[in-house]
């Protein structure tokens, strides 16, 4: 696997939690010690593109992948509209992370994907690459992202059509916008994906009513009553 990643094998189908912009790994593995999804064998990538500050690493990002998209992603309004933004570091993500799956011979119609913030949305886009190779996934947890790359997404979204999709965001949330959030919702709606919406009282983060939420989603998604 040429990515970097954690692993927590709980002996159960994968899981790949995929980590937001600006953080890594460590961010998203604690996930692991929740009952509901240390049972699976859940996969935390790093994102291959680190970002540094005054000389030193402060994190990473799917995308973008130049020096001056990351310094706008931190200082600029690179998140503010993201529906017309297509970066080639989100289909990249999406291509490295499937070759990584394939060099791990893994079974994606079996495996759940999940992400928080731009996490997220590179979740999306590598469920989309593997319906467009009838390999789609089991599920889909979308933690705070957002509707990116509209046009090219709205046209293939139908793709996932049945698929259940576990979405949340919070109320305050001033990095990705709620309406952003809600944008993503509801083309997936139309695109016929069973979704499944908590909003909470809360800025851009992952809660324990979340979690609580969405370990009640993998119950029945494994139960099969999605």
């Amino acid at each position: 696997m040429s990515i970097e990643y954690r692993e927590h094998n709980g002996g159960g189908p994968p899981l790949f939690l995929l980590h937001g912009f600006g953080a890594s790994a460590d961010d998203l593995f604690p996930l692991t010690s929740y009952s509901c999804i240390g049972r699976y064998r859940t996969i935390v990538p790093e994102a291959p593109k680190l970002i540094r500050f005054n000389g030193r690493i402060v994190g990473r990002a799917w995308f973008p992948r130049d020096d001056a998209g990351i310094e706008r992603a931190m200082f600029g309004g690179y998140f503010d509209d993201l529906r017309e933004l297509d970066p080639a570091g989100l289909s990249e993500s999406a291509e490295e992370l499937v070759e990584a799956i394939d060099a791990l011979g893994l079974d994606t119609n079996n495996a759940l994907f999940a992400g928080f913030s731009q996490g997220a949305m590179v979740a999306v886009e590598t469920a989309l690459t593997l319906a467009k190779q009838e390999r789609r996934p089991k599920a889909l947890i979308v933690f705070s992202g957002a509707m990116i790359a509209a046009e090219r997404w709205e046209a293939n979204l139908h793709l996932l059509g049945g698929l259940p999709v576990f979405q949340s965001h919070g109320r305050f949330d001033t990095i990705l916008k709620p309406a952003q959030g809600e944008d993503l919702g509801r083309a997936l709606e139309r695109a016929g994906c069973r979704r499944r919406f908590v909003e909470f009282d809360g800025p851009h983060g992952i809660p324990e009513e979340v979690l609580s939420d969405c370990c009640s989603f993998l119950s029945d998604v494994e139960g099969g009553d999605s």
